[in-house]
């Protein structure tokens, strides 16, 4: 399957370079906020104490991967609605060629997304929630962070319908970085299925079932 016309020529490397640093970012909030969510999940107060200096550095990175990451959601958000619907059902038909079994399972157990948005669609509202959303979370962070620094045992993870846009957002920016590329880099591909089966694995875990507070023509569900 031959790209649509004009996005090989369209797009430059500093296209590419762009999108996927805005993949990073997203990746780096996701894994800054297990560390922070597994610690807490685990500690006791005498923890909090000895670990002082390093939990609240810890906060702080993961503060700085929230601003980050807002800002990269609304980049992002702007590519996704600038690049033609044609040339994101190209980039996802690139993952369902390469792999088809893997992809169809994902395409199954996101049949009630799928039913309502398109891929780029999803992503795009994804953003759309993670924009508004995200300050919220930063603040909520910021006050788990002097409560900490006090002693006071606190919860983590970000709220799970943030963590559910995430996975949204990240699919998104994966599937861009195809568009972009025409296809044919097999590594990118691969990352693209992955950020599929991401997404899947999110809404069997929960993200189905608050979905309609994300993505609002589910909301009647």
């Amino acid at each position: 399957m031959a790209p649509p016309a004009g996005v090989t020529t369209r797009y430059r490397l500093g296209d590419q370079l762009a999108v996927t640093g805005i993949g990073l970012d997203l990746d780096r909030l996701g894994r800054v906020d297990d560390l922070w969510t597994a610690y807490l999940d685990g500690a006791a107060t005498e923890d909090l104490e000895r670990d002082r200096d390093e939990l609240d550095h810890l906060a702080g990175g993961l503060i700085a991967a929230i601003e980050i990451a807002a800002e990269s959601v609304a980049r992002l958000r702007s590519m996704l609605e600038a690049t033609d619907e044609e040339e994101l059902e190209f980039a996802m038909q690139q993952i369902f060629d390469r792999y088809p079994d893997v992809v169809r399972d994902s395409r199954e157990r996101l049949a009630d997304l799928l039913a309502e948005y398109s891929f780029r669609g999803a992503a795009i509202d994804a953003c759309a929630f993670l924009e508004n959303q995200l300050p919220d979370e930063r603040r909520d962070v910021e006050k788990k962070r002097k409560k900490l620094a006090a002693g006071e045992l606190q919860p983590g993870d970000l709220g799970a319908r943030a963590r559910c846009a995430l996975s949204g957002a990240k699919l998104g920016a994966s599937a861009l970085v195809v568009v972009m590329t025409g296809g044919a880099a097999a590594p990118i591909v691969v990352s693209g299925a992955i950020a599929v089966m991401d997404l899947a694995q999110t809404w069997e875990e929960g993200c189905g079932a608050l979905a309609g507070g994300i993505w609002s023509r589910l909301s009647h569900a």
